[in-house]
């Protein structure tokens, strides 16, 4: 393998000050499928994605562009930061997947799909629809969000005012040694 290539989740892995603000952008993540869809990977070197020598686009630019419609209807704020439970996950992907079928079976010509390669197209939407809706299941992007804001406020009170956690008669205080 090249070493200068990176593959679809290391690209999007700048460095972004606003841990919240990144852990909520889907529209990298929406990239990526694009790219995987169009056999693309990221060039470190060049700061840019390229087709894969040899590799053939899973779907033409008519169907990354269609198909991206089932991801980015699951793939956003709203519905990682809802709460889902597994039963509401699992009846969200039956219709999904019965959907996506429907949809590349009548359409595999338009999107110029190789026959060979419906089911690797299904999968990378279904899969990367799945994990989106995991995120949301029983408030798990909500509660990693409040955590992490929590362990933020206590360092920042704990690093700016030297304040202990610890009540006064318990020899906290002013965090004073």
């Amino acid at each position: 393998m090249n070493e200068s290539y990176y593959y679809p989740f290391a690209a999007t892995q700048k460095k972004d000050s606003d841990l919240m603000k990144w852990q909520l952008a889907t529209v990298d993540l929406i990239e990526e499928i694009k790219h995987e869809l169009r056999c693309e990977n990221y060039n470190i070197k060049t700061d840019t994605w390229e087709r894969v020598t040899g590799v053939e686009p899973l779907v033409n630019e008519i169907g990354v562009n269609s198909l991206i419609g089932f991801v980015s209807g699951l793939a956003n704020k709203n519905t990682i930061l809802s709460n889902l439970s597994e039963k509401d996950i699992n009846m969200i992907m039956n219709d999904l997947c019965d959907r996506l079928s429907e949809h590349l079976f009548l359409n595999w010509e338009v999107y110029e799909v190789k026959k060979e390669n419906m089911d690797m197209v299904h999968f990378k939407i279904e899969n990367f629809c799945f994990m989106s809706l995991k995120r949301a299941m029983d408030e798990g992007e909500r509660q990693f969000l409040k955590q992490t804001e929590s362990r933020r406020e206590i360092i920042n009170v704990g690093g700016e005012n030297k304040k202990s956690l610890l009540p006064s008669w318990m020899g906290g205080g002013k965090g004073e040694q």
